[in-house]
């Protein structure tokens, strides 16, 4: 038995606002090194190999997404609200990493043998779920500028990695996905090493311990998010590596503008978990809507600026990406809103609200890439996204709207039973 107690955060827990721009400049920095790296390997390759890269490192990313099932932001959740012991966190940690260290054995053992593809896959599965779980104590203690700087740790470690094995003559579609993975587990080492002081697992076996007890809605929504990696994947499979290739060459040029909304998210669950009511909600949230503001601006003009920036990064084997970034960047638009909705509802507890827009969501956009996919191609793929985003944005508002009404009838309630 561990008999080590709760700690505290050695220093003052910085401000909502401080910690989103943190997070929102960490995330973005670490993006443009990702992009950097991205830009170089579909030039040096072409769409077709490139295109079976992005969709392998895309399948590992969604095998992380589905083991985790929610557990991270259900025990950062649980963490930040004190509902959650050490010892029982240490333990659903413990059993966690060594189911994923099972399924990683196997699955890379199968890959050697008969999916040599898919080896990159794997090692995206181990080292996202190691640096995820060692996340959750400093997420939990609201360390959010930590994790601003864990992000370019990531990164920072992953680009030498790349430069090296490039000028050592080793193809760039392995120097890719090896400088990914060892960039992740880098900085999963080092969010382990800082959370001594935010409450860091310890090693805590327990028999039938089970990691996602709990988390069952929050996995629901973890697992429609995870799902929507799979967009690339089943393009590829419908309409060809070509075609993945084309996608793959911009969908990631979107995210720091997606990541900034998942900063602010991130920032400021623990925050709204120990809100009151939903007054104080929007009082934190108004805070540092800003960043959402400027997110929304450099996604409007990022479609406007398409084609030139598609012939400029990536040449014109990739000239129809211009449109598919067009139609990525109109779609994160409403991305930018829907995740700061999300993040409010499940930290008011109405995470089962939450699973229910996310599974219907992704299941009609994955069915959109299957049909628009085989017509369009990479173009039909974008539209998938972009009305998949437009759904999730009226839903969530309901959701609001309904939650916020729920509360207020339960508050009149329970101040007329105490008159």
């Amino acid at each position: 038995m561990t008999s080590e107690t709760d700690s505290k955060p050695a220093r003052k827990t910085r401000s909502l606002g401080t910690q989103a721009i943190a997070l929102a400049s960490g995330t973005a920095l670490a993006q443009v090194i990702v992009a950097v790296m991205y830009i170089v390997t579909a030039r040096e390759t072409g769409p077709e190999s490139y295109g079976h890269l992005v969709a392998a490192i895309a399948l590992g990313t969604s095998a992380f997404g589905f083991f985790d099932f929610g557990t991270s932001a259900f025990w950062i959740r649980e963490r930040a609200s004190e509902r959650m012991p050490l010892d029982v966190f240490s333990e659903r940690v413990t059993a966690k990493l060594g189911i994923a260290l099972v399924f990683f054995t196997i699955a890379l053992a199968v890959a050697l043998l008969w999916f040599p593809t898919l080896v990159p896959s794997c090692a995206i599965f181990l080292a996202g779920t190691v640096t995820q779980t060692a996340m959750v104590p400093l997420r939990a203690a609201r360390r959010g500028e930590v994790v601003a700087g864990l992000s370019i740790v990531e990164r920072a470690a992953a680009l030498p990695v790349f430069a090296i094995t490039i000028a050592a003559g080793v193809d760039p579609l392995q120097s890719l996905w090896i400088s990914l993975a060892t960039g992740t587990m880098t900085a999963g080492v080092a969010a382990y090493l800082v959370s001594r002081t935010a409450g860091r697992a310890k090693l805590r076996w327990r028999p039938r311990s089970n990691p996602w007890r709990g988390a069952g809605f929050y996995g629901m929504s973890a697992l429609a998010t995870g799902a929507q990696q799979l967009d690339l994947p089943l393009l590829t499979a419908v309409a060809g590596p070509v075609a993945g290739g084309i996608y793959g060459g911009v969908n990631r040029w979107t995210q720091p503008m997606g990541l900034l909304a998942t900063a602010f998210s991130s920032a400021s669950a623990p925050f709204i978990a120990h809100a009151q009511d939903w007054k104080s909600t929007q009082r934190l949230v108004t805070r540092a809507a800003w960043l959402l503001v400027l997110a929304v601006c450099v996604s409007a003009a990022l479609a406007v600026a398409a084609p030139w920036l598609v012939a400029l990064l990536l040449g014109p084997d990739f000239a129809d990406s211009a449109a598919v970034l067009q139609w990525l960047a109109m779609g994160t638009i409403p991305i930018i809103i829907n995740q700061p909705l999300a993040a409010a509802l499940q930290a008011r507890r109405y995470d089962h609200f939450v699973a229910g827009v996310y599974l219907p969501s992704v299941l009609i956009q994955l069915t959109l890439v299957f049909m628009l996919g085989m017509s369009f191609g990479a173009v039909g793929a974008a539209v998938a996204f972009f009305i998949l985003q437009l759904l999730m944005l009226t839903s969530l508002t309901t959701c609001i709207v309904i939650a916020v009404r729920r509360d207020g009838r339960s508050r009149e309630a329970s101040a007329g039973g105490n008159e």
